[in-house]
């Protein structure tokens, strides 16, 4: 501002001076030199402007809240000793063993005549026939389900003793002559039990069949014998077979024969 001031000022000086130079070329030559006037006063410096305000800083965001500290969680208790598991069943009393007759003695010495022996009864002669898991096919399936037969093949009763074991706990299971074809009417049941709670079975004892087995019109008999299956008791009703649920039944590795020596002729 006062750089302009300035160069105003010397702007009219200028501008004077030349005036007084131009009237000076046209008068008459100029009279005495007058005094020197005064220096003129500095002229008044122009007020500075005033400096623009600085705006108001914005105000400062507020912080975020630090989140709460999850509470700790509580110590679980501690568990309990489990229970002392209890003893399991007692395994089935193994079949008793059929024995061979001993070797003849020696000769012994001639002793007086003795009384009349009674006669003793017929031994029993006791095959095993298995009871085994069979497929569609009737192919034998191996497998924790199955057992064996023991049994006389002549004799006016027929002897059994059957031990099973892997099927269905506490139910009924009878042992039946199966007459094919389904649902084998010409055959009949031998024997009848239920299973202990682990899926066992024992039977033993001896019944008259009045029959023996094969019977002479079985299909079988030209293999050499019939067929003994054990079944599930509500699938058999009054001599055959009245439902088909393999699954649950045991059926002969082979074919069996017992001849019934007191049949009437």
């Amino acid at each position: 501002m006062k750089r302009r001031i300035r160069l105003g000022l010397l702007a009219l000086v200028l501008i004077v001076a030349l005036a007084f130079a131009a009237v000076g070329c046209a008068s008459p030559p100029p009279g005495p030199k007058g005094a020197t006037g005064s220096v003129g006063s500095q002229g008044v410096q122009g007020v500075q402007g005033e400096q623009g305000l600085v705006g108001p800083a914005g105000p400062q965001g507020e912080s975020g809240q630090g989140g709460a500290i999850g509470a700790t969680g509580a110590t679980g208790a501690t568990g309990s000793d489990g229970a002392v598991g209890t003893v399991g069943p007692r395994g089935l009393q193994g079949a008793a063993g059929i024995g061979t007759a001993g070797a003849t003695g020696a000769t012994g010495v001639t002793g007086a005549t003795g009384a009349t022996g009674s006669q003793g009864s017929d031994g029993v002669n006791a095959p095993v026939l298995g009871l085994v898991t069979k497929d569609s096919s009737w192919d034998i399936v191996d497998g924790q389900r199955g057992g064996f037969l023991l049994y006389n093949t002549s004799g006016p009763e027929f002897y059994y003793l059957v031990s099973v074991s892997g099927l269905a706990s506490t139910t009924s299971y009878t042992l039946i002559y199966y007459f094919d074809p389904w649902p084998g009417a010409g055959g009949f049941a031998i024997a009848a039990g239920v299973t202990d709670a682990s899926g066992n079975l024992f039977l033993v004892g001896e019944v008259d069949l009045n029959s023996s087995i094969p019977v002479e019109d079985d299909p079988n008999i030209a293999d050499g014998g019939g067929k003994l299956w054990l079944v599930l008791s509500s699938d058999y009703r009054e001599g055959q077979m009245t439902r088909w649920t393999p699954e649950g039944y045991l059926f002969e590795h082979n074919l069996i024969s017992y001849t019934d020596t007191d049949l009437n002729p």
